[in-house]
């Protein structure tokens, strides 16, 4: 596998990493059930179902629904035309993804951070979501780039 320079996706990943999560459905998880760190059962298929949900809608080119899954504090600061622009923009292959797994889950006071792979095209890109409960609701706060690199057959 070549690796692609990342360092623009990366800054552009931060730039906008409270730019892009979307979630506030799903049931909520309480991040006191985890070991050492680690998400609980219950958190990692809260967590999952909530990123999936929103990948799905993005699949589906339903804006309103993945932005729904946006945490609250997100929305107030993103309206739903900026996150649509930074999705086509910044973050197109989850729109055209042929496929993702879910890697690490931790969780803290401040959150549940879930590490996820997502391949589309020649592409494979290794982001981090960071989701956070409000009122009970579970909401995606942040998706950050961590590394894209090129499927490259040899």
């Amino acid at each position: 596998m070549k690796r692609v320079s990342s360092s623009g996706l990366l800054t552009a990943g931060l730039l906008i990493a409270t730019a892009l999560l979307v979630g506030c459905s799903s049931s909520a998880t309480d991040n006191k059930n985890t070991t050492n760190g680690k998400c609980g059962d219950e958190q990692k298929i809260s967590v999952t179902d909530h990123i999936s949900s929103q990948i799905s809608a993005f699949e589906q080119k339903n804006w309103d629904k993945a932005y729904g899954y946006a945490s609250a504090s997100f929305q107030e600061s993103i309206n739903k035309d900026a996150f649509q622009a930074i999705i086509l923009r910044q973050y197109s292959f989850l729109i055209n993804n042929s496929g993702y797994t879910f890697g690490d889950c931790t969780a803290n006071p401040e959150g549940i951070l879930q590490n996820i792979t997502i391949k589309s095209d020649s592409q494979t890109y290794e982001l981090i979501y960071n989701l956070i409960l409000e009122e009970g609701a579970l909401g995606i706060d942040a998706a950050t780039i961590l590394t894209a690199s090129e499927n490259v057959a040899i």
